[in-house]
């Protein structure tokens, strides 16, 4: 229906600079005939209504030169336009692939240091929150979601969001994916940890996530003696180490997060989404942004639509799930099409 009515607006712009045209033609031809049926048909030239048949013509092309060079002023700004949106956003895509580029990332779940870049750091990340998903699942097994949130506000405030009740998602798994989310964002390092606690503990059951993040902080990355002696004694291998009053050992986090890497990145996949979004010209119809727009996904991995479905359920729901239904603050995944295929 969209398509339609788009090809039929194209149609009446294209048609209207011939309609006046013609127009004109037809005012030329009638005047001329009018003229020439009142001299009889003679070869003589009356000047006196010469002139004044001039005077006439005159008046009658100007006015439509006048609206011709409108349309065509109109054109031109049109297309002017246009190309500025086409080169910013190009550069917008530009910068997208150089973000991509330059990831670099040493993995934590290797036997030996190893480095992975570009696209590579995708699928280790998404490994990482798939590893994570199936390490803390059991915590997410009550049939009481009550028993996750500090307070019934905040149960409320999801089991009455309307894209959650209407799609159906169920609350423990919706809160899986949060968390799991959350902790291979920001990392269990003191500093990611001060930011989960702020986080979590705005919505969360203290008692509910800190066990969570406890586990998490016990894990180290494969390629160092500690992973062995943790595969051992996951629950107390550290309690071990403050029995025998031994130092606890300062051992690298295996989630050590990525808000450096993702943080940058989906700030400026939202603004060129929302670029196209809301680009005010007037030939930019729903079917134009959408090309648009399908031009920047094909630039995501599948990995890459599989981290950006975790973040639109967590801290990026401004995406799809927390939005105003206003002008612009629209359910931009759905209205795009922007997640294809998830693993």
């Amino acid at each position: 229906m969209i398509e339609v009515k788009n090809n039929k607006l194209n149609l009446v712009k294209k048609v209207i600079p011939w309609v006046f045209i013609s127009l004109g033609a037809i005012a030329f031809i009638y005047i001329t005939i009018n003229i020439v049926h009142q001299t009889g048909f003679s070869f003589k030239i009356d000047f006196p209504k010469a002139i004044n048949y001039g005077g006439l013509l005159a008046g009658i092309f100007t006015f439509f030169s006048a609206i011709l060079l409108f349309l065509i002023f109109k054109h031109n700004t049109d297309t002017s336009a246009k190309s500025a949106f086409e080169s910013k956003f190009f550069e917008m895509i530009k910068y997208h692939r150089e973000n991509v580029n330059e990831c670099l990332y040493l993995t934590p779940d290797s036997d030996k240091k190893k480095y992975y870049k570009g696209k590579m750091v995708f699928i280790k990340i998404h490994l990482e929150i798939e590893t994570l998903i199936e390490e803390i699942r059991p915590y997410f097994n009550s049939n009481k979601p009550e028993i996750f949130y500090k307070s019934k506000k905040e149960l409320n405030l999801d089991l009455e969001n309307k894209l959650i009740k209407n799609r159906r998602i169920d609350i423990n798994e919706f809160n899986l994916f949060n968390i799991a989310y959350l902790v291979v964002f920001f990392g269990v390092t003191k500093r990611g940890l001060a930011i989960l606690e702020k986080l979590l503990s705005n919505k969360y059951n203290i008692n509910f996530y800190q066990p969570i993040l406890q586990s998490c902080v016990k894990k180290p990355v494969k390629y160092t003696k500690y992973y062995k002696m943790w595969e051992v004694d996951k629950p107390g291998w550290i309690l071990k180490y403050k029995k025998e009053k031994k130092v606890q050992p300062k051992y690298i986090k295996y989630y050590g997060g990525h808000q450096i890497r993702l943080g940058h990145y989906f700030r400026h996949l939202f603004q060129s989404v929302n670029y196209v979004n809301r680009i005010d010209l007037s030939k930019f119809k729903y079917r134009n942004r959408y090309e648009y727009v399908k031009l920047l996904r094909a630039q995501l991995s599948t990995y890459e639509q599989a981290i950006f479905f975790f973040n639109s359920l967590s801290i990026g729901r401004i995406w799809e799930l927390n939005v105003k239904f206003d002008d612009y603050n629209e359910q931009l995944i759905t209205k795009y099409n922007l997640i294809q295929a998830v693993r």
